[in-house]
């Protein structure tokens, strides 16, 4: 599932300052160069990364937001049983080396069921492990507001980290061959992610999950097109 992330305005690039010598002029900072400036997107593939992902999660969820009990989180680790076989990846702040986000993937499998068959019945979503499509839940997308706090830096960089998240999960599809996304989330987040050209197609009602959430299943490729015409900067960063 999805959670309630910051996002500040992010869709358009960052000017250069104009000269008045008669110099030449520096293009503008493309926003894929101002995010890659100061941050990392990083699969979490080895040990020490996955528990990392699972401390910022343990951060969003049970401490700065009580989705979820920190007593069935024990040593500051927040983790479910889909972790064993999920797919993650972090964000990571250049000059501080903190990593302050994280995003999770968990492939269709015919022999087990994805997160979201558990708590939606909509038929698009029961129907998920019987399509040929490659698909893959989105879940556990968060910031860490803890970890955001202690980085000294301006305030409009450090928000650039929720393109990050966003650009992980699109990372962690490309790696693995998924073609469409399924998952659920807050009106809230379809909105912010909306901002930036992310628009997710809705399947089945608005339900009630630690707040209110609505399922989803998107074509990745149509999503992408779709931004490269509306949001062509923010295209470059998700598309690489």
């Amino acid at each position: 599932m999805f959670t309630k992330s910051s996002l500040s305005s992010v869709g358009n690039t960052f000017a250069a300052p104009l000269s008045n010598t008669g110099a030449a002029i520096s293009k503008p900072l493309s926003l894929y160069q101002k995010f890659h400036d100061n941050f990392s997107i990083i699969l979490a593939d080895t040990p020490e990364l996955r528990k990392d992902a699972m401390r910022i999660r343990y951060l969003a969820y049970c401490v700065e937001n009580p989705f979820e009990n920190p007593e069935d989180n024990l040593e500051g680790l927040e983790q479910d049983v889909y972790d064993e076989k999920a797919h993650m990846a972090l964000v990571r702040h250049n000059k501080s080396g903190i990593n302050i986000g994280t995003t999770r993937l968990i492939v269709k499998d015919e022999k087990h069921a994805l997160p979201i068959e558990g708590v939606v019945h909509d038929e698009v979503v029961k129907s998920v492990k019987h399509m040929s499509y490659n698909v893959g839940e989105i879940s556990r997308f968060c910031i860490a507001q803890t970890r955001k706090k202690k980085i000294d830096d301006d305030s409009a960089i450090l928000n650039l980290g929720f393109l990050g998240i966003v650009a992980g999960s699109f990372m962690l599809c490309r790696t693995h061959n998924i073609t469409h996304w399924v998952g659920a989330m807050e009106p809230f987040l379809f909105k912010k992610l909306e901002m930036i050209g992310l628009k997710m197609d809705y399947v089945g009602e608005t339900f009630l999950y630690h707040g209110e959430r609505r399922p989803f299943f998107s074509d990745i490729s149509n999503i992408l097109e779709k931004m490269s015409y509306t949001h062509n900067d923010v295209w470059h960063l998700m598309a690489r």
